[in-house]
């Protein structure tokens, strides 16, 4: 059998991988996020945000392109040699699994928020790492038929917008161009922690058949993200007056909250549900991600890998696992992400530069 045949993807299948790692439990609560440091010119930001993410795109599609079929835990074993490049790769690898958990934490801990108190917090997170862990066995294909399954599954957040056009208060939106430089900055930096995971295509690259329709269907899927997110953040200032939007920890929920079914009384209780379906694919992703530099630098298999990450990410479980502990640790998570996929790959491009690679 063709091991490369087997293992290449379709270059339309980055759109969905690109959008799936994108949209997580952050994107429900985003709108407050942005309200509470720029008002009514949220979705301001979120456009110069965007404007941000496709110039760092174009930087890693062309660094990318130096390096053929790399991806980029090999790149860095070329640029920097082997002894540093394996400290940097170990460095990602460490990310991917604080990522992973992460976004397990804040979905736990939206479920238990939502109707589920009382729930030992290490027996959702068991379940979700075996879960992800059983999807990432399948290869980088079944991860991207994850991604693109559950792409679907966030379509219908758009179909439910005209639901909430009868609370509209349009004056909501208005003064614009109102809000100081500082805060545009900050917004951004918030929005940015949002979008984050876009920087899977440094590992997804050497996989696909057609790479010269990469930054095409990654620019794609970024800016479908983009849309939905101003979308959700336009919808949330209409629909709630200041105050409460400043106070509603998830806004999106609470709209939901309006939708009414002869059969489903609390539709929001079947969408905090419905959730765990789309962060599946953002857990697949991180933790093939995460096992594949396992391989790369320690020389394990990556099944191997795979349990070595499931294991690790359990025992955190039991060491993480409260509001204020879980907040701090995404925080530090989404900080140490801008800095490793905005600034980094800037550096690695200037590297590549002097280098004349």
């Amino acid at each position: 059998m063709n091991t490369k045949k087997q293992l290449t993807l379709n270059s339309f299948l980055i759109f969905y991988i690109i959008q799936a790692s994108q949209i997580g439990v952050g994107v429900l609560g985003i709108p407050r996020v942005l309200y509470q440091e720029t008002k009514q010119d949220a979705w301001i930001v979120i456009i110069l945000s965007g404007l941000i993410l496709s110039f760092i795109l174009l930087i890693m599609i062309y660094t990318l392109k130096k390096f053929n079929d790399k991806d980029l835990f090999q790149i860095h074993g070329i640029l920097f040699g082997e002894i540093i490049g394996k400290i940097i790769n170990t460095i990602l690898i460490l990310y991917f699994l604080s990522a992973f958990y992460s976004i397990m934490s804040e979905y736990i801990e939206l479920v238990i928020s939502w109707g589920n108190e009382g729930v030992y917090y290490w027996f959702p997170a068991f379940v979700l790492i075996v879960l992800s862990i059983y999807g990432v066995f399948g290869g980088v294909k079944v991860v991207a038929g994850i991604c693109f399954i559950t792409f679907w599954f966030t379509f219908w957040l758009i179909l439910l917008l005209p639901l909430t056009f009868d609370h509209f208060i349009f004056e909501r939106i208005a003064p614009i161009f109102n809000t100081p430089v500082v805060d545009i900055g900050q917004g951004m930096l918030k929005t940015t922690y949002s979008l984050l995971g876009f920087e899977c295509i440094l590992f997804i690259y050497p996989f696909v058949k057609d790479k010269t329709k990469v930054f095409r269907f990654t620019l794609l899927g970024i800016w479908f993200t983009l849309l939905l997110m101003l979308s959700l953040t336009i919808v949330s200032i209409l629909f709630f007056s200041p105050n409460h939007l400043k106070h509603t920890i998830w806004p999106i929920l609470n709209m939901m909250s309006i939708v009414r079914l002869p059969f489903i009384e609390r539709f929001e209780y079947i969408a905090v549900s419905f959730w765990i379906l789309i962060i599946y694919s953002n857990l697949t992703l991180f933790l093939w991600i995460a096992s594949k530099g396992i391989k790369r630098v320690f020389k394990l298999r990556q099944k191997k890998g795979v349990y070595v990450s499931g294991i690790l990410i359990f025992i955190l479980s039991f060491v993480i696992n409260d509001r204020d502990s879980t907040e701090k640790f995404s925080d530090f998570v989404n900080y140490f992400g801008f800095c490793l996929w905005i600034c980094y790959p800037i550096f690695l491009f200037l590297i590549t530069k002097v280098k004349k690679v």
